[in-house]
Protein backbone atom coordinates (compact mmCIF):
# COMPACT_ATOMS: atom_id res chain seq x y z
CA UNK A 1 0.00 0.00 0.00
CA UNK A 2 1.77 3.14 -1.22
CA UNK A 3 -0.65 5.79 0.12
CA UNK A 4 -2.12 4.66 3.46
CA UNK A 5 -3.49 8.08 4.36
CA UNK A 6 -3.77 11.27 2.33
CA UNK A 7 -2.62 14.26 4.37
CA UNK A 8 -5.25 16.49 2.77
CA UNK A 9 -8.09 14.25 4.04
CA UNK A 10 -9.66 14.32 7.52
CA UNK A 11 -8.37 11.72 9.96
CA UNK A 12 -10.93 8.91 10.18
CA UNK A 13 -11.05 5.48 11.86
CA UNK A 14 -10.91 3.84 8.42
CA UNK A 15 -7.83 5.85 7.50
CA UNK A 16 -6.07 4.96 10.74
CA UNK A 17 -6.87 1.29 10.17
CA UNK A 18 -5.10 1.59 6.82
CA UNK A 19 -2.11 3.01 8.67
CA UNK A 20 -2.15 -0.02 10.99
CA UNK A 21 -2.15 -2.32 7.97
CA UNK A 22 0.71 -0.33 6.48
CA UNK A 23 2.76 -0.59 9.69
CA UNK A 24 2.10 -4.32 9.69
CA UNK A 25 4.07 -4.60 6.44
CA UNK A 26 7.25 -3.28 8.08
CA UNK A 27 10.18 -5.61 7.36
CA UNK A 28 12.35 -5.46 10.48
CA UNK A 29 15.07 -7.45 8.74
CA UNK A 30 15.52 -5.00 5.91
CA UNK A 31 18.18 -2.30 6.01
CA UNK A 32 20.99 -1.78 8.48
CA UNK A 33 21.07 -1.07 12.22
CA UNK A 34 21.26 2.70 11.71
CA UNK A 35 18.03 2.53 9.74
CA UNK A 36 16.38 0.44 12.46
CA UNK A 37 17.27 3.04 15.09
CA UNK A 38 15.84 5.78 12.85
CA UNK A 39 12.61 3.79 12.50
CA UNK A 40 12.42 3.22 16.26
CA UNK A 41 12.79 6.95 16.86
CA UNK A 42 10.18 7.83 14.22
CA UNK A 43 7.69 5.28 15.58
CA UNK A 44 8.15 6.68 19.09
CA UNK A 45 7.36 10.15 17.79
CA UNK A 46 4.23 8.79 16.07
CA UNK A 47 3.16 7.09 19.30
CA UNK A 48 3.56 10.34 21.24
CA UNK A 49 1.65 12.32 18.61
CA UNK A 50 -1.12 9.72 18.75
CA UNK A 51 -1.30 10.16 22.54
CA UNK A 52 -1.70 13.93 22.07
CA UNK A 53 -4.48 13.35 19.56
CA UNK A 54 -6.21 11.02 22.04
CA UNK A 55 -6.07 13.73 24.70
CA UNK A 56 -7.69 16.26 22.37
CA UNK A 57 -10.40 13.78 21.38
CA UNK A 58 -11.04 12.83 25.01
CA UNK A 59 -11.50 16.44 26.10
CA UNK A 60 -13.81 17.19 23.15
CA UNK A 61 -15.85 14.08 24.04
CA UNK A 62 -16.05 15.14 27.68
CA UNK A 63 -17.27 18.61 26.81
CA UNK A 64 -19.91 17.20 24.44
CA UNK A 65 -21.17 14.67 26.99
CA UNK A 66 -21.43 17.30 29.73
CA UNK A 67 -23.33 19.65 27.43
CA UNK A 68 -25.78 16.94 26.36
CA UNK A 69 -26.36 15.38 29.80
CA UNK A 70 -30.04 15.24 30.83
CA UNK A 71 -31.21 18.03 33.10
CA UNK A 72 -31.11 16.87 36.71
CA UNK A 73 -28.53 14.13 36.19
CA UNK A 74 -25.89 14.33 38.90
CA UNK A 75 -22.46 15.57 37.84
CA UNK A 76 -20.68 12.56 39.36
CA UNK A 77 -22.90 10.16 37.41
CA UNK A 78 -22.09 11.95 34.15
CA UNK A 79 -18.37 11.92 35.02
CA UNK A 80 -18.36 8.17 35.72
CA UNK A 81 -20.22 7.51 32.47
CA UNK A 82 -17.66 9.55 30.52
CA UNK A 83 -14.73 7.80 32.21
CA UNK A 84 -16.12 4.35 31.52
CA UNK A 85 -16.78 5.06 27.84
CA UNK A 86 -13.25 6.41 27.37
CA UNK A 87 -11.81 3.41 29.23
CA UNK A 88 -13.77 0.94 27.08
CA UNK A 89 -12.63 2.64 23.88
CA UNK A 90 -8.98 2.42 24.99
CA UNK A 91 -9.15 -1.05 26.55
CA UNK A 92 -8.44 0.23 30.06
CA UNK A 93 -10.14 -0.13 33.45
CA UNK A 94 -12.79 2.45 34.43
CA UNK A 95 -10.47 3.70 37.16
CA UNK A 96 -7.77 4.36 34.60
CA UNK A 97 -10.40 5.91 32.34
CA UNK A 98 -11.09 8.54 34.98
CA UNK A 99 -7.39 9.36 35.08
CA UNK A 100 -7.22 9.64 31.29
CA UNK A 101 -10.15 12.07 31.26
CA UNK A 102 -8.54 14.19 33.98
CA UNK A 103 -5.16 14.21 32.20
CA UNK A 104 -6.77 15.22 28.92
CA UNK A 105 -8.74 18.03 30.53
CA UNK A 106 -5.64 19.40 32.25
CA UNK A 107 -3.27 19.14 29.28
CA UNK A 108 -5.73 20.57 26.76
CA UNK A 109 -7.02 23.33 29.03
CA UNK A 110 -4.02 24.31 31.13
CA UNK A 111 -0.86 22.92 29.50
CA UNK A 112 -1.05 23.56 25.75
CA UNK A 113 2.72 23.98 25.53
CA UNK A 114 3.47 20.47 26.81
CA UNK A 115 0.62 19.06 24.73
CA UNK A 116 2.18 20.68 21.66
CA UNK A 117 5.51 19.05 22.48
CA UNK A 118 3.69 15.71 22.74
CA UNK A 119 2.01 16.28 19.37
CA UNK A 120 5.43 17.02 17.87
CA UNK A 121 6.81 13.76 19.26
CA UNK A 122 9.07 15.50 21.79
CA UNK A 123 7.24 14.53 25.02
CA UNK A 124 6.05 11.07 26.06
CA UNK A 125 2.57 10.40 27.39
CA UNK A 126 4.10 9.32 30.69
CA UNK A 127 5.79 12.70 31.19
CA UNK A 128 2.48 14.36 30.43
CA UNK A 129 0.99 12.33 33.27
CA UNK A 130 3.85 13.43 35.53
CA UNK A 131 3.21 17.08 34.69
CA UNK A 132 -0.47 16.74 35.57
CA UNK A 133 0.28 14.93 38.82
CA UNK A 134 3.01 17.28 40.01
CA UNK A 135 0.89 20.41 39.39
CA UNK A 136 -2.29 18.99 40.94
CA UNK A 137 -2.30 21.54 43.76
CA UNK A 138 -2.01 24.58 41.46
CA UNK A 139 -4.81 26.67 40.02
CA UNK A 140 -5.34 26.81 36.25
CA UNK A 141 -3.46 30.14 35.80
CA UNK A 142 -0.57 28.84 37.91
CA UNK A 143 -0.44 25.60 35.92
CA UNK A 144 -0.32 27.60 32.68
CA UNK A 145 2.63 29.55 34.09
CA UNK A 146 4.49 26.30 34.80
CA UNK A 147 3.59 25.02 31.34
CA UNK A 148 4.96 28.13 29.66
CA UNK A 149 8.22 27.85 31.62
CA UNK A 150 8.75 24.20 30.72
CA UNK A 151 7.75 24.51 27.06
CA UNK A 152 10.16 27.44 26.61
CA UNK A 153 13.16 25.45 27.89
CA UNK A 154 15.06 24.21 24.83
CA UNK A 155 16.49 21.26 26.73
CA UNK A 156 13.19 19.93 28.09
CA UNK A 157 12.76 17.32 25.36
CA UNK A 158 16.11 15.77 26.34
CA UNK A 159 15.42 15.37 30.05
CA UNK A 160 15.00 11.93 31.57
CA UNK A 161 11.89 11.02 33.56
CA UNK A 162 13.45 11.78 36.93
CA UNK A 163 14.79 15.17 35.94
CA UNK A 164 11.54 16.09 34.22
CA UNK A 165 9.57 15.28 37.38
CA UNK A 166 11.93 17.38 39.51
CA UNK A 167 11.86 20.31 37.09
CA UNK A 168 8.04 20.32 37.07
CA UNK A 169 7.92 20.20 40.86
CA UNK A 170 10.55 22.94 41.21
CA UNK A 171 8.67 25.19 38.78
CA UNK A 172 5.46 24.61 40.72
CA UNK A 173 7.08 25.41 44.05
CA UNK A 174 8.44 28.65 42.64
CA UNK A 175 4.92 29.61 41.53
CA UNK A 176 3.13 28.69 44.78
CA UNK A 177 5.22 27.24 47.60
CA UNK A 178 2.36 27.30 50.11
CA UNK A 179 0.23 24.94 48.02
CA UNK A 180 3.01 22.36 47.97
CA UNK A 181 3.30 22.55 51.74
CA UNK A 182 -0.44 21.92 52.00
CA UNK A 183 -0.04 19.02 49.58
CA UNK A 184 1.85 17.07 52.23
CA UNK A 185 -1.14 17.29 54.55
CA UNK A 186 -3.52 16.26 51.77
CA UNK A 187 -1.33 13.27 50.92
CA UNK A 188 -1.81 11.89 54.43
CA UNK A 189 -5.55 11.58 53.78
CA UNK A 190 -4.75 9.07 51.03
CA UNK A 191 -3.22 6.51 53.36
CA UNK A 192 -4.58 3.04 52.66
CA UNK A 193 -3.96 -0.70 52.62
CA UNK A 194 -4.34 -2.75 49.43
CA UNK A 195 -4.13 -6.40 48.44
CA UNK A 196 -3.34 -7.86 45.02
CA UNK A 197 -2.43 -11.36 43.85
CA UNK A 198 1.14 -12.45 43.25
CA UNK A 199 2.45 -15.60 41.61
CA UNK A 200 2.64 -19.07 43.17
CA UNK A 201 0.01 -18.73 45.89
CA UNK A 202 1.31 -15.44 47.30
CA UNK A 203 -0.19 -11.95 47.64
CA UNK A 204 1.14 -8.39 47.87
CA UNK A 205 -0.11 -6.60 50.97
CA UNK A 206 0.78 -2.93 50.56
CA UNK A 207 0.51 -0.04 53.01
CA UNK A 208 0.63 3.61 51.98
CA UNK A 209 1.37 5.47 55.21
CA UNK A 210 2.68 8.88 56.30
CA UNK A 211 6.45 9.17 56.34
CA UNK A 212 6.99 9.00 60.10
CA UNK A 213 4.67 6.05 60.68
CA UNK A 214 5.92 4.08 57.69
CA UNK A 215 9.58 4.52 58.57
CA UNK A 216 8.86 3.59 62.20
CA UNK A 217 7.19 0.35 61.10
CA UNK A 218 10.12 -0.49 58.88
CA UNK A 219 12.64 0.26 61.62
CA UNK A 220 10.73 -1.92 64.09
CA UNK A 221 10.57 -4.84 61.67
CA UNK A 222 14.24 -4.64 60.69
CA UNK A 223 15.34 -4.32 64.34
CA UNK A 224 13.34 -7.35 65.48
CA UNK A 225 14.38 -9.37 62.44
CA UNK A 226 18.03 -8.67 63.20
CA UNK A 227 17.48 -9.68 66.84
CA UNK A 228 15.86 -12.99 65.88
CA UNK A 229 18.59 -13.72 63.34
CA UNK A 230 21.24 -13.06 65.98
CA UNK A 231 19.42 -15.49 68.30
CA UNK A 232 19.79 -18.26 65.72
CA UNK A 233 16.57 -18.01 63.69
CA UNK A 234 17.29 -19.74 60.36
CA UNK A 235 14.77 -17.73 58.36
CA UNK A 236 16.06 -14.92 56.16
CA UNK A 237 15.62 -11.35 57.29
CA UNK A 238 12.93 -10.78 54.65
CA UNK A 239 11.03 -13.91 55.71
CA UNK A 240 11.10 -12.90 59.37
CA UNK A 241 9.84 -9.41 58.56
CA UNK A 242 6.96 -10.82 56.49
CA UNK A 243 6.01 -13.24 59.28
CA UNK A 244 6.17 -10.47 61.88
CA UNK A 245 3.71 -8.37 59.84
CA UNK A 246 1.21 -11.24 59.73
CA UNK A 247 1.64 -12.03 63.43
CA UNK A 248 1.24 -8.44 64.58
CA UNK A 249 -1.75 -7.69 62.38
CA UNK A 250 -3.65 -10.87 63.23
CA UNK A 251 -2.63 -11.17 66.88
CA UNK A 252 -1.50 -14.79 66.58
CA UNK A 253 1.76 -16.17 67.87
CA UNK A 254 2.80 -17.68 64.56
CA UNK A 255 2.18 -16.62 60.97
CA UNK A 256 1.24 -20.20 60.08
CA UNK A 257 -1.57 -20.35 62.67
CA UNK A 258 -3.81 -17.62 61.23
CA UNK A 259 -7.48 -18.68 61.10
CA UNK A 260 -8.63 -18.88 57.51
CA UNK A 261 -11.96 -17.75 56.02
CA UNK A 262 -11.99 -18.93 52.43
CA UNK A 263 -14.53 -18.32 49.66
CA UNK A 264 -13.74 -21.17 47.30
CA UNK A 265 -15.31 -22.20 43.99
CA UNK A 266 -14.44 -25.80 43.25
CA UNK A 267 -15.88 -28.88 41.61
CA UNK A 268 -17.00 -31.71 43.88
CA UNK A 269 -14.60 -34.10 42.14
CA UNK A 270 -11.67 -31.83 42.98
CA UNK A 271 -12.68 -31.28 46.59
CA UNK A 272 -14.04 -34.71 47.44
CA UNK A 273 -12.23 -37.02 45.06
CA UNK A 274 -8.80 -35.51 44.42
CA UNK A 275 -9.25 -34.45 40.78
CA UNK A 276 -6.67 -32.06 39.32
CA UNK A 277 -9.09 -29.34 38.10
CA UNK A 278 -8.14 -25.96 39.66
CA UNK A 279 -10.35 -24.15 42.15
CA UNK A 280 -10.95 -20.41 42.44
CA UNK A 281 -10.24 -18.44 45.63
CA UNK A 282 -12.00 -15.11 45.97
CA UNK A 283 -9.64 -12.08 45.86
CA UNK A 284 -6.84 -14.31 44.53
CA UNK A 285 -7.78 -16.40 41.50
CA UNK A 286 -7.14 -19.99 40.35
CA UNK A 287 -5.30 -22.36 42.65
CA UNK A 288 -4.26 -25.99 42.09
CA UNK A 289 -6.68 -28.62 43.33
CA UNK A 290 -4.13 -29.77 45.91
CA UNK A 291 -3.96 -26.24 47.34
CA UNK A 292 -7.76 -26.05 47.53
CA UNK A 293 -7.87 -29.33 49.45
CA UNK A 294 -5.08 -28.18 51.75
CA UNK A 295 -7.07 -25.05 52.63
CA UNK A 296 -9.97 -27.23 53.72
CA UNK A 297 -8.01 -29.75 55.79
CA UNK A 298 -6.38 -27.52 58.41
CA UNK A 299 -5.45 -28.81 61.83
CA UNK A 300 -7.29 -27.77 64.98
CA UNK A 301 -4.81 -24.91 65.45
CA UNK A 302 -5.34 -23.81 61.86
CA UNK A 303 -9.10 -24.13 61.60
CA UNK A 304 -10.44 -23.26 58.15
CA UNK A 305 -13.92 -21.84 57.73
CA UNK A 306 -15.02 -22.49 54.18
CA UNK A 307 -17.80 -21.22 51.97
CA UNK A 308 -17.90 -23.47 48.92
CA UNK A 309 -19.81 -23.49 45.65
CA UNK A 310 -20.10 -26.48 43.35
CA UNK A 311 -20.07 -26.48 39.57
CA UNK A 312 -22.65 -28.59 37.73
CA UNK A 313 -21.68 -31.04 34.93
CA UNK A 314 -21.77 -28.15 32.42
CA UNK A 315 -19.36 -26.07 34.51
CA UNK A 316 -22.04 -23.65 35.75
CA UNK A 317 -22.61 -22.77 39.37
CA UNK A 318 -25.83 -23.65 41.18
CA UNK A 319 -28.47 -21.04 40.27
CA UNK A 320 -30.42 -19.04 42.84
CA UNK A 321 -33.07 -16.32 42.78
CA UNK A 322 -35.01 -14.05 45.10
CA UNK A 323 -38.29 -12.15 44.94
CA UNK A 324 -36.89 -9.03 46.60
CA UNK A 325 -35.41 -6.06 44.73
CA UNK A 326 -32.16 -6.22 46.66
CA UNK A 327 -29.88 -9.21 46.31
CA UNK A 328 -29.89 -11.25 49.56
CA UNK A 329 -26.50 -11.74 51.18
CA UNK A 330 -26.22 -15.35 50.06
CA UNK A 331 -27.11 -14.60 46.45
CA UNK A 332 -24.80 -11.58 46.39
CA UNK A 333 -21.95 -13.76 47.65
CA UNK A 334 -22.84 -16.34 45.01
CA UNK A 335 -22.67 -13.73 42.22
CA UNK A 336 -19.36 -12.35 43.51
CA UNK A 337 -17.78 -15.81 43.53
CA UNK A 338 -19.21 -16.71 40.12
CA UNK A 339 -18.03 -13.53 38.39
CA UNK A 340 -14.71 -13.40 40.29
CA UNK A 341 -13.99 -9.76 39.34
CA UNK A 342 -16.00 -6.82 37.95
CA UNK A 343 -17.76 -7.92 34.76
CA UNK A 344 -16.98 -4.67 32.92
CA UNK A 345 -14.49 -5.45 30.12
CA UNK A 346 -10.91 -4.38 30.97
CA UNK A 347 -11.82 -3.52 34.59
CA UNK A 348 -10.77 -6.40 36.87
CA UNK A 349 -11.56 -4.58 40.13
CA UNK A 350 -13.03 -6.57 43.05
CA UNK A 351 -16.80 -7.10 42.98
CA UNK A 352 -18.56 -4.69 45.35
CA UNK A 353 -22.14 -4.59 44.01
CA UNK A 354 -24.57 -7.13 42.59
CA UNK A 355 -26.34 -5.41 39.70
CA UNK A 356 -29.50 -6.27 37.74
CA UNK A 357 -28.54 -6.66 34.07
CA UNK A 358 -32.15 -5.88 33.14
CA UNK A 359 -33.20 -3.28 35.73
CA UNK A 360 -35.70 -4.37 38.35
CA UNK A 361 -37.93 -1.44 37.38
CA UNK A 362 -38.04 -2.81 33.82
CA UNK A 363 -39.14 -6.27 34.99
CA UNK A 364 -35.72 -7.80 35.57
CA UNK A 365 -35.60 -10.61 38.13
CA UNK A 366 -33.45 -10.64 41.23
CA UNK A 367 -31.85 -13.88 40.14
CA UNK A 368 -28.47 -15.33 39.30
CA UNK A 369 -29.42 -15.37 35.61
CA UNK A 370 -30.05 -11.60 35.66
CA UNK A 371 -27.14 -10.61 37.90
CA UNK A 372 -23.65 -9.37 37.28
CA UNK A 373 -20.95 -8.50 39.76
CA UNK A 374 -19.62 -4.96 39.36
CA UNK A 375 -17.22 -2.70 41.18
CA UNK A 376 -18.70 0.39 42.78
CA UNK A 377 -17.51 2.78 40.06
CA UNK A 378 -18.87 0.70 37.17
CA UNK A 379 -22.25 0.22 38.83
CA UNK A 380 -22.61 3.96 39.44
CA UNK A 381 -21.52 4.79 35.87
CA UNK A 382 -24.44 2.75 34.53
CA UNK A 383 -26.89 5.06 36.29
CA UNK A 384 -26.23 7.71 33.63
CA UNK A 385 -28.73 8.11 30.80
CA UNK A 386 -28.20 5.98 27.71
CA UNK A 387 -26.65 2.86 29.27
CA UNK A 388 -28.44 -0.45 28.69
CA UNK A 389 -27.59 -4.13 28.85
CA UNK A 390 -28.94 -7.53 27.85
CA UNK A 391 -28.08 -11.05 28.98
CA UNK A 392 -28.17 -14.22 26.88
CA UNK A 393 -29.03 -17.75 27.96
CA UNK A 394 -25.36 -18.61 28.52
CA UNK A 395 -24.95 -15.63 30.87
CA UNK A 396 -23.07 -13.37 28.43
CA UNK A 397 -23.80 -9.69 29.13
CA UNK A 398 -23.81 -7.24 26.23
CA UNK A 399 -23.54 -3.62 27.39
CA UNK A 400 -24.41 -0.70 25.11
CA UNK A 401 -22.96 2.72 25.94
CA UNK A 402 -24.72 6.06 25.35
CA UNK A 403 -22.84 6.43 22.03
CA UNK A 404 -24.15 3.06 20.77
CA UNK A 405 -20.92 1.07 21.15
CA UNK A 406 -21.31 -2.46 22.51
CA UNK A 407 -19.03 -4.52 24.75
CA UNK A 408 -19.41 -8.22 25.54
CA UNK A 409 -18.71 -9.86 28.90
CA UNK A 410 -19.05 -13.67 29.04
CA UNK A 411 -19.39 -15.49 32.35
CA UNK A 412 -15.94 -16.46 33.66
CA UNK A 413 -15.18 -20.16 33.24
CA UNK A 414 -15.80 -22.30 36.30
CA UNK A 415 -13.96 -25.47 37.35
CA UNK A 416 -15.84 -28.36 35.68
CA UNK A 417 -16.29 -31.64 37.56
CA UNK A 418 -13.81 -34.30 36.53
CA UNK A 419 -13.13 -37.95 37.22
CA UNK A 420 -12.14 -38.24 40.88
CA UNK A 421 -8.81 -39.76 41.73
CA UNK A 422 -8.46 -42.65 44.14
CA UNK A 423 -6.41 -40.59 46.58
CA UNK A 424 -6.86 -38.62 48.74
CA UNK A 425 -9.91 -40.52 49.98
CA UNK A 426 -13.34 -38.88 50.05
CA UNK A 427 -13.90 -36.47 52.89
CA UNK A 428 -16.79 -36.19 55.28
CA UNK A 429 -18.81 -33.00 55.18
CA UNK A 430 -19.45 -31.13 58.42
CA UNK A 431 -20.94 -27.73 59.00
CA UNK A 432 -18.31 -25.10 58.22
CA UNK A 433 -15.30 -27.44 57.95
CA UNK A 434 -13.91 -30.24 55.79
CA UNK A 435 -11.67 -32.96 57.14
CA UNK A 436 -9.99 -35.98 55.64
CA UNK A 437 -11.18 -39.26 57.11
CA UNK A 438 -8.62 -41.60 58.46
CA UNK A 439 -7.88 -44.68 56.32
CA UNK A 440 -10.11 -47.58 57.27
CA UNK A 441 -13.09 -45.32 58.09
CA UNK A 442 -14.00 -44.31 54.56
CA UNK A 443 -17.58 -43.52 53.78
CA UNK A 444 -19.32 -42.57 50.59
CA UNK A 445 -19.46 -38.76 50.30
CA UNK A 446 -22.96 -37.41 50.83
CA UNK A 447 -22.80 -35.07 47.81
CA UNK A 448 -26.54 -34.64 47.36
CA UNK A 449 -26.99 -33.70 51.01
CA UNK A 450 -24.03 -31.33 50.72
CA UNK A 451 -25.63 -29.50 47.82
CA UNK A 452 -28.91 -29.15 49.70
CA UNK A 453 -27.01 -27.85 52.73
CA UNK A 454 -25.20 -25.36 50.48
CA UNK A 455 -28.44 -24.04 48.99
CA UNK A 456 -30.01 -23.57 52.43
CA UNK A 457 -27.02 -21.57 53.71
CA UNK A 458 -26.85 -19.33 50.65
CA UNK A 459 -30.53 -18.41 50.96
CA UNK A 460 -29.99 -16.98 54.41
Amino acid sequence: MHDPLRLDEPVTPAGLRRVLEWLGTLDAGAGDDAGRIDLLSALEAVKRAAAAAQHRLTEAFRQSQVASAPVGQRVEVTSRSIAQQVASARGESPHRGGGLVHEARTLVGDMPGLLGMMAAGELSEYRGQVAVRETEVLSSPQRREVDAHLAADPGASGWGNTRFEREVRAAGIRVDEESYVKRLAVAQTRRRVSLRPAADGMVWLSVLAPLAGGVSCWASLTRDAARLRAAGDERSRAQIMADLVVERLTGVSSATAVPVRVNLVVSDATLLGGAAEPGWVEHYGPVPGAVARRLTTASEAERTQLRRLYADPAGRLVAMESRSRRFPAGLAAFVAMRDQVCRTPFCGAPVRHSDHVVPHAAGGQTAETNAQGLCEACNHARQAAGWRATVSDDGTVVTTTPTGHTYTSPVPSQPPPGQPATWPPPVRLRSGTFRHQAPGRRRRPRRRAARHHLARRLRR
